[in-house]
């Protein structure tokens, strides 16, 4: 079964870079995941054992949860997204 991930870098507007790239986020809460839980959670959902070899496909599926909301820095070491646009 398929699990979506959204890829996020953090923007630090100040000086206009991604200090941090490509982290993982949840497409429904926006909370930060870990890539080691990823992976835990692929290889347990695939019922992969010791010894099993496995293959994990990364496809870009063009939707964008957030727009085009960057994740900036809000104060010293706490990142968030932009607000909507109204």
């Amino acid at each position: 079964m398929p699990k979506t991930f959204v890829l996020t870098d953090y923007w630090n507007e100040r000086r206009d870079h991604r200090p941090y790239r490509n982290h993982l986020h949840d497409p429904k809460t926006d909370e930060l995941i870990s890539d080691q839980n990823v992976l835990e959670t692929l290889i347990n959902e695939a019922g992969a054992v010791d010894g099993d070899e496995i293959e994990i496909v990364v496809r870009k599926t063009g939707r964008r949860p957030f727009g085009n909301r960057k994740v900036r820095l809000a104060e010293p070491h706490t990142y968030k997204r932009e607000r909507r646009s109204s």
